[in-house]
């Protein structure tokens, strides 16, 4: 997500903010009323973009006033006329700032200003005023180091990245002291100096920067190198200036010959060695761009790179979890289990743990990462419909051995599936399904549980998120059209499930069965005859199979055969074989006891 839609923005939002810096200054050098115009527009498409965009109107007027600095030696000598068209053009932009500032919030609702939680923003839960401004200052010190040495990046930098800063005696207060007096220092001598490249580039740092550094309200992160993508124009334009002025810089003159050449071959060497610096620093920036570029070729790269920078984020550990949720849930699990250990509360890697406990067949487990994500999110329906589905799982794999405990745990199924569609979504297709089939569980009233399935293959053809499969729904109206005795609406419900899908094991199996049950019995064994040709090898699948099959044996008289297909189906179902197998086996034995059998 963050890579397909919030990096996007960030660098849409980069791409007009530098557009209206064009179209700006293209305007104050030609006097263009137009280019103005395009200019706010440019910047009002970079504050849709991301909201940081709306700082552009903060660079255009430290423009305005960079031009006058810079062409003028003092206050005495500025142009009223001048003065005033500043202070009208710094009213407009302001204007104009304030004004996409109350668009953006009017989408907001009533909630103006989100409160984050620990997930977040950590530092702006501090309960001191003072540990929150250490911790956000010593993070803009961080900010700046990594342009510097953008090295140890990390897609999040969540809770527990970067430690809180609680004490003015921690070291790190440093860092932050450097960062102030490098800044003061340098906008000192730009000022002095009227020098509009080092202005330019402050502007260019400080103006995007100020709104994303959390010391004015907190924002959605602590730490983000996106937000860097315009704050780093401002620091390459002074670290060129710098280098410029290394590498160009002459010799103060002497009258002593011999100091003066010594001082010009010092100067050369100064020069030549800071050349090769140079040149090696932009090779290794350049490999390092070209490796990091490499950790965002699949999800799977760059959570491993974010958990070698960061091993203890609970995001990107419960987003690495998550990418083998479904094909190795066993290496998910220590993943899940780290990041709860760490954040007991986090909803989401309880979520996922049931998933891959799920995964597994492990139901219990899965019920109980379920029954706690749900209890720390309340309104989540993923949580209601999955943990309506696991305990209706759990249920059917009680229901041969323990009833009474079964239904326990479908009444508890039906309470879930039921509060979501009443209360979250009454129109999401799987929740739907999971009624019909936990109401055809409990013998609830069959037309009710018929309507439900097909809400749900309505709601399906509506909704394309949260889609189920049709044929299994499609199976689920045949199994209780046959269980109505209405066979022809069974059989209709059969074969349009086949049609969706040619290949569904058990639409092949309730359609032999009901065919046997009409006397059809050719189209009976042909129908068993392609389910089989599947070679499913689950036992308990086999199992249905060969019973059903025996059945339509033993109609046919062939009682030998059917009781050979009922003894092999209840030794593949152990330990719990369905009761009506057992139940055919004995009426056949009985039988042969007083009658001879085929």
């Amino acid at each position: 997500p963050v890579a397909s839609i919030v990096g996007r923005s960030d660098l849409l939002c980069g791409f007009f903010f530098v557009v209206a810096i064009m179209l700006h200054r293209a305007g104050r050098k030609h006097m263009k009323s137009h280019y103005m115009v395009l200019a706010t527009l440019a910047g009002m498409f970079s504050t849709f973009s991301k909201e940081i965009g709306v700082t552009v109107f903060g660079v255009f007027a430290a423009s305005d006033a960079i031009d006058l600095l810079s062409t003028h030696g003092s206050l005495s000598t500025f142009n009223k006329s001048k003065l005033e068209s500043f202070a009208r053009h710094t009213a407009m932009n302001f204007s104009c700032a304030v004004l996409l500032t109350a668009l953006h919030l009017s989408l907001h609702g009533d909630v103006k200003i989100y409160n984050w939680s620990k997930l977040e923003n950590s530092i702006s839960l501090l309960e001191s005023k003072s540990e929150r401004m250490l911790s956000y200052t010593h993070v803009a010190a961080l900010y700046v180091w990594k342009m510097f040495y953008p090295f140890n990046l990390s897609y999040d930098w969540g809770w527990s990245c970067v430690n809180h800063v609680t004490a003015i005696t921690d070291f790190r207060n440093l860092g932050t002291a450097l960062l102030a007096m490098s800044m003061l220092t340098i906008g000192w001598y730009a000022l002095k100096q009227r020098n509009a490249i080092l202005l330019w580039s402050l502007s260019l740092i400080i103006t995007p920067f100020v709104p994303a550094s959390n010391l004015l309200f907190p924002v959605g992160t602590i730490l983000a190198e996106r937000l860097l993508y315009i704050p780093s124009m401002g620091f390459c334009l002074c670290a060129g200036y710098s280098m410029a002025q290394l590498l160009n810089g002459n010799p103060t003159k002497s009258a002593d010959s011999v100091a003066t050449q010594r001082s010009v071959q010092l100067v050369k060497r100064v020069k030549g060695v800071s050349f090769i610096l140079l040149c090696a620093y932009i090779y290794w920036m350049s490999a390092k761009t070209i490796h990091r570029c490499t950790e965002w070729t699949t999800e799977a790269k760059l959570f491993e790179s974010a958990l070698n920078v960061c091993p203890r984020s609970l995001k990107v550990l419960n987003n690495y979890a998550q990418l083998f949720l479904k094909t190795d849930p066993h290496h998910a699990l220590p993943f899940l289990d780290e990041a709860i250990a760490l954040h007991e509360d986090y909803a989401s890697a309880h979520f996922n743990k049931g998933i891959a406990h799920d995964t597994l067949g492990e139901t219990s487990e899965a019920i109980q990462s379920f029954t706690k994500s749900l209890d720390l999110n309340p309104n989540d329906d993923r949580v209601r419909y999955l943990l309506g589905g696991t305990l209706l799982s759990h249920a059917k794999s009680l229901l041969n051995s323990n009833y009474v405990e079964a239904e326990e745990y479908l009444l508890r199924a039906m309470n879930h599936i039921e509060d979501s569609i009443e209360n979250i979504d009454a129109k999401n297709p799987r929740a739907l399904h999971l009624r019909c089939e936990i109401g055809n569980a409990l013998q609830y009233d069959a037309m009710e549980n018929l309507r439900y399935c097909n809400d749900a293959l309505d709601a399906n053809r509506e909704k394309a998120s949260a889609h189920i499969d049709e044929d299994v729904t499609l199976n689920l109206l045949g199994i209780i059209s046959k269980q109505m005795l209405e066979h022809n609406d069974a059989i209709e419900y059969f074969s349009q499930g086949l049609k969706v899908n040619s290949e569904s094991y058990d639409i092949l199996v309730n359609l032999a069965s009901i065919h046997s049950d009409t006397g059809n019995y050719e189209l009976a064994n042909t129908y068993f005859k392609q389910a089989e040709a599947l070679d499913i090898a689950d036992p308990f699948l086999r199992a249905y199979l060969l019973a059903n099959k025996g059945w339509l044996m033993e109609k046919q008289g062939l009682r030998l055969a059917a009781r050979e297909l009922y003894t092999h189906a209840i030794s593949l179902s152990q330990p719990n074989p369905h009761p009506q197998i057992i139940t055919n086996l004995s009426n056949i034995d009985r039988y042969c006891e007083i009658n001879p059998c085929e």
